[in-house]
């Protein structure tokens, strides 16, 4: 849980050249910890007791109609030292395209 809710164990990559709003990758940027979000961008909180579920708020509005890909590393679990990726399973909800909200 404390990896999980970390903002530096996440990265947004946005479908566009440069990152801008909540993304902290464009398109072709890599992973590094430099463009790791940051505590200042976003609050990461369990959703439910699973440990598996979370809300992500960010201090900024995602565009809507954009596409975004949340992309989760260096999440641990007591039994394994890093995160494997099964995250991306065909059922995740790691890409999603921003909506406008609704008045």
């Amino acid at each position: 849980m404390k990896t999980a809710t970390k903002a530096n164990s996440y990265w947004v990559r946005k479908n566009a050249d440069r990152p801008a709003d909540i993304a902290s990758l464009g398109r072709n940027d890599p992973v590094t910890l430099a463009s790791a979000l940051t505590s200042d961008q976003v609050v990461i909180a369990p959703i439910d007791n699973t440990g598996s579920r979370f809300l992500m708020t960010f201090t900024v509005s995602a565009i809507p109609g954009v596409q975004y890909t949340v992309i989760p590393c260096f999440i641990t679990t007591p039994d394994k030292s890093e995160y494997e990726g099964s995250n991306f399973s065909p059922s995740s909800q790691t890409t999603f395209t921003a909506q406008a909200m609704k008045q």
